[in-house]
């Protein structure tokens, strides 16, 4: 997705197109299913924008369409969802669904972890070493998105820096920076 970024930034659409429509192929590996829906919601909110980019307004439509189209239970799903949202036109259907994620992450932020088995979230699955640390992570950087999509960029930064101080690579975050 970086590498399609780049490619877009550049000029070079058609090249940012075959990138995400690379992204979005997923190879049988170890008979494993795929797991990150995040990531795909991602590339395809990239997707409708490159394809936007190259004035395929009709298939861009569609992208967006098929992404709203795509179950999201929580996470960061729901921001790109947003995106699309607004994209289509249907700013009113954005916020709600920013608002959503925002009340979401803010409960989620004031919730104890109560130990399990695994956690899952948008990376893999594992049993992190401080489950309430990466809890709050994880909660701050939806609420980072959330403010971002509902305008407040100056409560977004905040948020992010909240990530960071808690977990210096955050990966998302670090994208969502570099924009």
């Amino acid at each position: 997705m970086l590498i399609a970024r780049k490619l877009l930034e550049t000029g070079d659409a058609e090249g940012a197109l075959a990138q995400l429509e690379t992204a979005l192929v997923y190879p049988e590996n170890l008979g494993e299913g795929k797991t990150n829906r995040a990531q795909d919601q991602r590339v395809r909110y990239q997707l409708g924008q490159t394809l936007l980019a190259m004035d395929r307004t009709d298939e861009a439509e569609a992208a967006f369409r098929a992404l709203l189209e795509r179950e999201c239970i929580f996470g960061d799903g729901f921001y790109y969802q947003g995106l699309a949202l607004r994209a289509l036109g249907d700013e009113a259907g954005a916020k709600a669904k920013f608002e959503s994620l925002l009340a979401d992450a803010e409960a989620l932020k004031a919730k104890e972890v109560i130990p399990d088995f695994t956690r899952s979230f948008s990376t893999l699955f594992y049993w992190p070493e401080d489950a309430q640390t990466e809890q709050q992570v994880i909660a701050h950087y939806l609420i980072g998105l959330a403010r971002l999509g509902l305008g407040d960029e100056d409560a977004a930064r905040l948020a992010f820096e909240a990530v960071l101080a808690l977990d210096a690579n955050h990966f998302e975050t670090l994208m969502v920076l570099m924009k």
